[in-house]
């Protein structure tokens, strides 16, 4: 089953920084912790879609024609499931909703309502303080220029880049 996803591509210097922070809070969390080498902005997961790659290649494309953006990560947040703390990511906090709208437009799709931009470090498992990591890492700021946006596919096992600015 593929796994499609949308994401910007993070600078070599920038992910390793976000490795090092990542091993830091992996001192105090337990889960299973993304390589700083997969770590990405996603944009749009699309899952197992009926879209043709084609026209998601086409898309993007079209997206990234004169694209350039500085792209700013701020502090760490949590998402929930069931009322506890599921994925531990970096904070996107540049405003790219008219990235998710214009995606949504050429794909023919429903703009994602929960739109959360972000940089998935931990998949978390049992309990976890998240809320003191949250805080501890509450003012770590980190900034890069994107280039555009990449089409990925990703099953947990394997990462693999289909195309890219």
């Amino acid at each position: 089953m593929k796994r499609l996803f949308i994401a910007l591509e993070i600078p070599e210097k920038e992910r390793d920084t976000l490795g090092r922070v990542s091993k830091e809070i992996a001192r105090s969390v337990h889960g299973s912790f993304v390589d700083k080498e997969k770590m990405h902005v996603t944009i749009r997961f699309l899952g197992d879609t009926d879209i043709g790659e084609d026209r998601i290649i086409n898309a993007i494309e079209s997206i990234n024609k004169g694209f350039k953006r500085e792209i700013d990560i701020s502090g760490l947040d949590a998402f929930y499931r069931g009322g506890s703390p599921s994925i531990l990511f970096f904070k996107v906090a540049t405003d790219l909703n008219d990235i998710n709208t214009a995606i949504s437009s050429q794909l023919n799709i429903e703009p994602d309502r929960d739109f959360h931009p972000h940089i998935t470090i931990c998949r978390l498992k049992g309990e976890n303080n998240v809320e003191s990591i949250k805080e501890r890492y509450s003012e770590f700021r980190l900034s890069f220029v994107s280039d555009g946006l990449a089409l990925f596919n990703s099953d947990f096992r394997s990462y693999k880049r289909i195309i890219g600015p």
